[in-house]
């Protein structure tokens, strides 16, 4: 037996949407249904539908222009949308770890502030500088490795043994 799985209303949204595309073979520039239309259609808010229309165009289904609505695609995505998935599954634990790193890191960084020394001072440099040279070569890995670095080492050196646990 398989367990019961929640499905969020947005991502419910953003299915009948694409199944919308491929039954009635809406082709590349096609305008899609107002907003409006498929509010009423789906049973839900305009909220919903927006947010499943980002959903699409983050994945690059669907182009949203301002004031004129949205369209299938020109040129679908090739690109592997796996990131996309796994931020849409997990945004609650993102939101909650957003919430905690926005109270501690501004208090971390006036304790590392108040305590650090030179090589602390160092540490930061040159991790940022390696951070803008990843930036430079377009490396997303090394990117997302050296923004955890930086904002490990403000906290270790502010000195508190908790938020540096935590």
């Amino acid at each position: 037996m398989e367990p019961i799985s929640r499905v969020p209303i947005v991502q419910q949204v953003e299915e009948r949407i694409r199944e919308l595309i491929q039954e009635e073979q809406y082709q590349p520039g096609k305008k899609l249904p107002p907003e409006m239309e498929l509010c009423q259609r789906l049973g839900v808010g305009r909220g919903t539908v927006r947010e499943a229309f980002r959903l699409l165009q983050a994945k690059g289904v669907v182009e949203i222009k301002p004031g004129r609505g949205a369209f299938v695609a020109e040129n679908p995505a090739e690109r592997d949308i796996g990131a996309i998935d796994w931020l849409v599954e997990n945004e609650r634990e993102l939101r909650d770890s957003i919430e905690i790193r926005t109270a501690l890191e501004p208090m971390a960084a006036r304790r590392m502030a108040e305590r650090c020394n030179t090589e602390d001072i160092r540490r930061l440099e040159n991790i940022h500088r390696s951070f803008l040279s990843a930036i430079q070569e377009g490396d997303a890995a090394m990117i997302g490795r050296l923004d955890e670095q930086f904002h490990s080492a403000i906290v270790e050196s502010s000195g508190n043994a908790l938020m540096i646990e935590i």
